[in-house]
């Protein structure tokens, strides 16, 4: 665990200048080291399950024309979902 947590380390650069009653600047910080996390959180996922003919189970099926003709219509598509 020692390595977990590695340490990072930072340098900025910057200019400024004068000019009347004004001072313009800028600056650059560049950091390094330090480590990635990959960090996943929960998702659901939909499984579209696809026959040649209809099923005969007891579960909820959709008809596939009527499905794609009401996305096409609800989002105002015009290109072929054959």
């Amino acid at each position: 665990m020692q390595d977990l947590w590695r340490s990072t380390h930072s340098h900025t650069t910057g200019s400024a200048y004068v000019s009347g009653n004004y001072i313009y600047g800028s600056a650059n910080t560049t950091t390094s080291g330090g480590h990635t996390f990959l960090m996943r959180k929960p998702t659901t996922t939909n499984t579209i399950v696809c026959f040649r003919e209809k099923p005969e189970i007891n579960n909820l099926v959709y008809d596939a024309k009527f499905v794609a003709g009401s996305i096409k219509k609800k989002y105002g598509l015009t290109k072929n979902l054959d």
